[in-house]
Parts: C-alpha cells; sequence; structure tokens
C-alpha cells in the first residue's frame, strides 16, 4: 500500500490490516433491505471469512481505499457492541426490529462479533464519529489517500 498515514489513528488502522492480512470486499449487488448505503461486505482476515452488511452513507467502498473499507466494516461491529440489545441497536439505526432481514442482519453481527474480537483483540475503527461525518482529521486524511 502506498500511504504513509500522519494521524495515529490511520498509523493503527494500517498496522492492524498489515498485521492480520486483512482483506474488505463489497459484494456487488447486495444491500440490506435494498438500500444502497448499506451494502454486504466480505472481509477476511487471515484464513477466516466473515459477511455483513455496513452502513456506508458516504459510499467510501466505491473508492477502494483498503483502510477506509476496513475502518466501515470496524464502525458497523463498533454499533452493534455499542447500541446494545437488538431494539436499541434498530432504534438508533433507526432500522425495524420486526424485519426479518434487519433481525437477520442484527443475529450476523452477534455470531461473528466474538470471532473478530479473537483475531483482532478489542474493535476498535479509530476515527471519532464526528470526524468520520465531518471528514476532519484522520477520516480526511484516509479518504483523500
Amino acid at each position: 500500500m502506498d500511504f504513509t498515514p500522519k494521524y495515529p489513528e490511520n498509523k493503527a488502522l494500517m498496522s492492524l490490516y498489515e498485521r492480520h492480512s486483512i482483506k474488505v470486499s463489497q459484494i456487488v449487488g447486495k444491500y440490506l433491505l435494498d438500500c444502497l448505503d448499506y451494502p454486504l461486505i466480505h472481509l477476511v482476515v487471515g484464513l477466516q471469512e466473515f459477511e455483513f452488511y455496513v452502513d456506508d452513507e458516504f459510499h467510501d467502498l466505491q473508492v477502494n481505499n483498503p483502510l477506509l473499507s476496513l475502518c466501515l466494516a470496524l464502525r458497523e461491529l463498533e454499533g452493534y457492541r455499542d447500541e446494545g440489545p437488538l431494539e436499541q441497536w434498530c432504534k438508533a439505526l433507526m432500522l425495524d426490529s420486526e424485519n426479518t432481514q434487519v433481525t437477520s442482519h442484527y443475529r450476523n453481527l452477534e455470531r461473528i462479533y466474538p470471532s473478530l474480537v479473537s483475531l483482532l483483540g478489542p474493535i476498535d475503527s479509530q476515527i471519532s464519529d464526528l470526524d468520520f461525518q465531518l471528514n476532519a482529521g484522520a477520516a480526511q486524511e484516509l479518504r483523500n489517500s
């Protein structure tokens, strides 16, 4: 990867990416609730493979930036961890807790989260929500790399 980050957040993402031989790719044509802002990704960590939907409001996956894609995947996992039970998670993400595709996504995150923690350690996307939303600091550096 031809990118030398200056922000410590991006240095940490790069270290994680390289240390665990991570690859992230979007699975074309697969979206949660047919919403183009919620694509399905394929995450490879070493020899382990995972698939789950990620919130990609800004269509960052289309940029094909490995660290930015990793950050999106980690942000989705943080959201699962931080929002708590299904009902709270759905409310925070403005999703219908009665929808079977939504509940399947949540159950999938519930199933894969412990495996990813055991592989990667504590889940940390490194970039604050504010920086990510405002495209400031480390988020801007990632998007411009």
